[in-house]
């Protein structure tokens, strides 16, 4: 409760509390605080009035006038929880669920980047990656037990993660700013920690034709079911279309 002071103008949507004895300002508003009906309260001439959730429009604001008790309201907000087959991670103030989801290749002519994209999006997600080390060994280890479903020796996961557009031409390797994964920009903005960004040998090389323009514009993860593998869990850029 809070107490201001104001002028009880309006009695309609207030009820008189029947009290044995005389009451104090004080043990009116307690009994306000008791009652899940009542919002505001007032001790006129030993009376204890309560006011509903309409009080607003029963009350005119002067310091010169009685105390007056008002009910704060508070919310309790629930702990999130990611669906099923999703895991939780902290974002710093976020809490992120992270999945691993198989494509459906008969819903699109090739399962590409685009495809990925736009799959998450019918799923009320966004297409991610992995925000430091712990979620990339989650994705690159959920990912494993998701090929396992299905008949193929090897797999891509796609990433969040395109390439800038300065870091496409024919002189993009003379670019510092476009190393590594700096030479990409991200939909994801909850991502801040790109140490779960690990390349394979040689990679991100932009395409295979020496000193042409970068034709590989995202980014997939390599999963293979033998964890020995050099490549495993490793990233590789990639044409958009493939």
């Amino acid at each position: 409760m809070i107490v201001i002071r104001a002028d009880l103008i309006s009695f309609d949507n207030c009820t008189v509390y029947s009290s044995p004895t005389e009451m104090s300002f004080v043990e009116c508003t307690v009994q306000c605080a008791k009652t899940r009906s009542c919002y505001m309260n007032q001790l006129k001439s030993s009376i204890c009035i309560l006011c509903g959730s309409n009080w607003r429009l029963s009350l005119k604001n002067n310091t010169n006038v009685l105390p007056t008790g008002i009910k704060m309201q508070t919310t309790t907000t629930r702990p999130k929880v990611c669906p099923d087959k999703w895991t939780m991670f902290q974002r710093g103030s976020f809490q992120w669920c992270l999945s691993v989801v198989i494509g459906r290749k008969e819903n699109y002519p090739i399962f590409n980047y685009t495809a990925a994209v736009d799959t998450c999006l019918k799923l009320n997600s966004t297409l991610s990656g992995p925000n430091g080390m712990e979620e990339r060994d989650f994705v690159r280890d959920m990912s494993v037990r998701v090929i396992e479903k299905i008949p193929h020796p090897a797999a891509r996961v796609w990433i969040d993660g395109t390439r800038k557009a300065e870091c496409s031409g024919s002189t993009w390797k003379q670019i510092p700013e476009c190393s590594g994964t700096n030479a990409f920009k991200f939909t994801d903005s909850t991502i801040q920690n790109f140490t779960g960004y690990i390349w394979n040998s040689g990679e991100p090389n932009g395409g295979p034709v020496p000193g042409g323009n970068a034709m590989q514009g995202c980014i997939h993860m390599l999963i293979t079911p033998q964890v020995s593998h050099t490549a495993y869990g490793t990233l590789d850029d990639i044409e958009y279309g493939e």
